[in-house]
């Protein structure tokens, strides 16, 4: 696994593509990959990197921006779908560790993602359609303790709008090694991830002998199908080999699962790594934890790929 690498260069042979080569961001050092078979999977940069492989290409995707807005006040209510007054979409509310989380939009963005950032458009939007079912409240700006944004990456159809487009996904074949996946949802990702599989062993001539081994296999650490009983359960007879208190025991079980002895272990080995982080529900170990087995090089990879 190579992280913070960018594709600087593709060498074809005739219909095939022979190696690639990518440079570290930090380092800027430069390696060859070589690879019997290219799967693309790069989301909503696919038209940006294709455009890397031939500029002439026409673009796959049209991107839909989805912002996400966090209420610094409880919703004590269950999770609820509701219909926004000014176009009829469809968002949610949901308790978010404490807080409020309204979500989300959906508009046309043709900038790149290094630009894309919530609009106070978008937030008032949020803000507005969700008021009417805060009865006891009047939301505003200084209620928004933060927003997030991403977007969907949507193939391209020429007539549709964006809301009539089909979140499912396309797979070409621009090379006679290469398969391209274009749109798709995280949701979906498993069956997606199963039909680029077979399509890759069917190009080796195996496609015949494929054979899913993850089809019933649980996300990393996600073998505890009910936490809280299993930390009520668990915690006095783990708290004689991990000397900690059950708050600490009970966080560490809930973020790492059913691999939780793996950072209970690393939250004990220094006293100091059982200190929390100011402000929030992390732990210096935790930090250590995501350095060691989990690929963070920067603070950013800790504060928003590894938490919450």
């Amino acid at each position: 696994v190579f992280n913070y690498v960018k594709l600087v260069r593709l060498v074809r042979v005739g219909k095939r593509i022979e190696h690639l080569v990518v440079r570290h961001m930090h380092t800027q050092e430069e390696r060859v990959v070589t690879a019997k078979y290219v799967v693309n999977t790069t989301g909503p940069w696919t038209d940006e990197v294709l455009s890397n492989w031939d500029s002439t290409r026409k673009s796959l995707l049209r991107l839909s921006k989805g912002i996400h807005v966090v209420v610094r006040f409880p919703w004590q209510k269950r999770a609820m779908l509701a219909l926004a007054r000014d176009d009829k979409r469809v968002f949610f509310v949901l308790p978010w560790y404490g807080n409020t989380l309204i979500g989300t939009t959906d508009t046309e963005y043709s900038g790149t993602m290094d630009t894309l950032k919530p609009t106070e458009a978008d937030i008032d939007y949020l803000l507005q359609n969700a008021q009417p079912y805060f009865k006891d409240h009047q939301l505003s700006r200084k209620d928004v303790l933060t927003t997030f944004i991403g977007c969907r990456p949507l193939v391209r159809k020429s007539k549709r709008s964006l809301g009539g487009l089909s979140r499912k996904h396309r797979v070409i074949k621009p090379y006679a090694n290469v398969l391209v996946v274009v749109g798709g949802k995280y949701t979906t990702y498993r069956s997606l991830s199963e039909g680029v599989a077979r399509r890759v062993m069917s190009f080796f001539g195996r496609g015949w002998f494929f054979r899913s081994l993850t089809r019933h296999l649980p996300l990393y650490g996600g073998e505890i199908k009910d936490l809280d009983p299993y930390v009520t359960k668990k915690y006095p007879v783990e708290s004689n080999i991990y000397p900690i208190d059950k708050v600490l025991y009970r966080h560490v079980v809930f973020q790492y699962g059913s691999v939780y002895a793996d950072a209970l272990s690393v939250m004990c080995e220094n006293e100091v790594y059982r200190d929390r982080l100011k402000g929030t529900d992390y732990y210096r170990g935790d930090v250590i934890y995501a350095i060691r087995q989990e690929c963070a090089v920067t603070i950013v990879d800790f504060m928003r790929r590894r938490t919450r």
